[in-house]
């Protein structure tokens, strides 16, 4: 395998190139962005699936910090939260 690199000095550090130059690289955004309507089902289907699972998790947590703080109320300590 045939392996080409080019060591290069920038200022006071050592660049080391293994490809095509990255410096003055302009990124085609259009080519990794889409728009909502231009999504594919699966990823409508995974967005469903994230903000169902934020919404139960954001749910469990509420009950374990009110059993937290009732269970610390009951036993006369103080919890400080954040």
């Amino acid at each position: 395998m045939l392996c080409t690199f080019v060591v290069r000095r920038l200022g006071r550090a050592w660049v080391l190139h293994t490809g095509p130059p990255l410096l003055n690289a302009e990124i085609a955004w259009k080519h990794y962005l889409k728009t909502l309507p231009h999504f594919e089902w699966y990823q409508y289907v995974g967005m469903a699936v994230f903000a169902l699972g934020w919404i139960q998790q954001y749910r469990c947590h509420a009950i374990l910090v009110s059993t937290l703080l009732s269970h610390s109320i009951s036993s006369g300590n103080i919890v400080k939260l954040l």
